[in-house]
């Protein structure tokens, strides 16, 4: 499944200055400094002091957006989001072709004199690897033998989910229902209601099982 990248930019307090003068005299391709939002951002509370937003057009594929960028902790700064400029949402595809460019045609040209690297995440989420083999097995026998119209609610498919949840819960997991109904949806094309359903039931499973007197 793909999934919106992550960026992280290595680069401690001392350079944030720097390093947002870097970009900007990198800057090329439709790319610019989004000097406006960033005083709108300020007169409307944001307090943070490393920010700074990069504007892009819509060529060479991409769509035109922002690219705001914080400061995760006192060596690294990160793209927090990429805002579409026209229309409602990026798709997943979009959000990352834009990244991608900015990471490809600024971030890797820039002329720095000061310690900076970059870390661009994934595309693609694989849900195996939140949780164990084991786990990932039970989920699979599930979905694999379950009625997609009913959801848990035949026995054997109640059991074989059960299954499942009692064994995630057992084992060590990063899970989460956003992930959990992508899959379902997206993978193994379960309906949507159902799949919300099946959510909705995993969700209140690991609070319950984690729950102590």
């Amino acid at each position: 499944m793909e999934k919106f990248r992550e960026l992280y930019i290595k680069v401690d307090e001392e350079h944030t200055g720097d390093f947002v003068a870097a970009v900007e005299a990198a800057l090329t391709d439709g790319w610019s400094r989004a000097s406006e939002a960033e005083d709108n951002a300020r007169q409307h509370g944001v307090d943070d002091r490393d920010f700074c937003y990069f504007l892009c057009d819509d060529r060479k594929g991409r769509q035109p957006a922002m690219v705001s960028i914080y400061r995760r902790d006192a060596e690294t700064l990160y793209v927090s989001n990429v805002v579409p400029l026209a229309g409602f949402q990026l798709s997943h595809q979009q959000y990352n072709t834009v990244l991608q460019d900015f990471h490809d045609c600024i971030l890797t040209k820039l002329h720095a004199k000061f310690p900076i690297t970059f870390m661009l995440g994934s595309d693609q989420l694989r849900i195996e690897r939140m949780m164990s083999p084991e786990a990932f097995k039970r989920l699979t026998q599930f979905s694999g033998s379950a009625n997609k119209s009913t959801g848990s609610s035949h026995p054997k498919d109640c059991e074989r989910w059960y299954a499942f949840l009692v064994t995630l819960n057992q084992t060590r997991h990063n899970l989460d229902a956003g992930s959990l109904l992508r899959w379902l949806i997206e993978v193994e094309q379960w309906p949507e209601n159902v799949a919300q359903d099946l959510v909705s039931q995993f969700e209140f499973a690991m609070g319950l099982l984690k729950y102590k007197i």
